[in-house]
């Protein structure tokens, strides 16, 4: 089912200087201060390396969907790109959006790279169990599967706020499910706000946020560059944990409407292609 949503480059060559991705979205410092505490996440993606010392002492539930032994070698990349790029601690180099947010991080993505339907939607149905606030989906396929759209809708009919990729396949349409309505579709620009020209955008793009060659952790002697939509997606999944976690009291969907028509933030609201 899976398609992940992003490129990733590795390379061994660190820097000793502590980075934040918090320049690229224009945010507020005030915002920052938050940090996303209280607030509840949830990913799909790969597994991850936990034992990163970017995510000592982050705040993170794991659960593995993919029916894979533990003993079983599976990919971790991308999702320690995105574990990394919301609720890194920075002891190393970099610090998430909202590093004490509580992350629920469902592994979906088998050895083989690609994630099962069923799989991604009973993913969804522990995310909502866990009562997350914010489920982030940096992948998905030109298919739809009734029972993810199922476990997206009764999500959303419980509050919760999902974002996924377009895609990174243009001319081909925006990915399921970002391309549903109940899901936030979001899109890659490089930093001035231009489209990617591989970023799906037709029938449906939400969101466009900055992401391109963002310096994340994948092992431990090993970081990569991280583009695209899944990106992405994950970064705007992280604005939307500040944003909640700064107005606990506003109302999810209102918070919502406010961000769609601030153009200078995320670059939302228009785009150039």
């Amino acid at each position: 089912m899976i398609d992940l949503g992003s490129y990733l480059r590795c390379f061994t060559q660190r820097s000793n200087t502590h980075i934040s991705h918090l320049p690229l979205i224009g945010w507020d410092q005030d915002w920052s201060i938050a940090a996303g505490q209280g607030i509840r996440i949830g990913v799909l993606d790969t597994g991850f390396a936990a034992d990163h010392p970017d995510l000592a002492g982050a705040d993170v539930v794991s659960q593995n969907f993919t029916g894979s032994k533990p003993s079983q070698t599976l990919p971790t990349g991308h999702g320690t790109a995105s574990v990394s790029l919301l609720v890194g601690q920075g002891k190393s180099l970099i610090r998430g959006i909202v590093p004490q947010a509580l992350l629920f991080a469902a592994q979906v993505v088998g050895k083989d790279g690609y994630a099962k339907p069923e799989a991604v939607a009973r993913a969804i149905t522990w995310l909502i169990a866990s009562g997350v606030h914010i489920i982030a989906i940096p992948l998905g396929n030109g298919i739809g599967y009734p029972e993810i759209t199922s476990a997206i809708v009764e999500g959303n009919q419980q509050g919760v706020f999902f974002l996924a990729s377009v895609g990174n396949d243009f001319p081909k349409p925006t990915m399921f499910p970002a391309c549903l309505p109940q899901v936030v579709a979001v899109g890659a620009s490089d930093s001035q706000g231009n489209l990617l020209p591989s970023c799906c955008r037709l029938p449906k793009l939400d969101l466009v946020v900055p992401t391109v060659n963002l310096f994340v952790p994948d092992q431990k002697s090993v970081f990569q560059l991280f583009s695209g939509s899944s990106a992405a997606c994950v970064l705007a999944a992280g604005v939307a944990a500040l944003a909640l976690s700064h107005r606990s009291n506003q109302d999810k969907t209102a918070l919502l409407k406010s961000l769609l028509h601030k153009p200078s933030t995320l670059n939302i609201g228009e785009f150039h292609v």
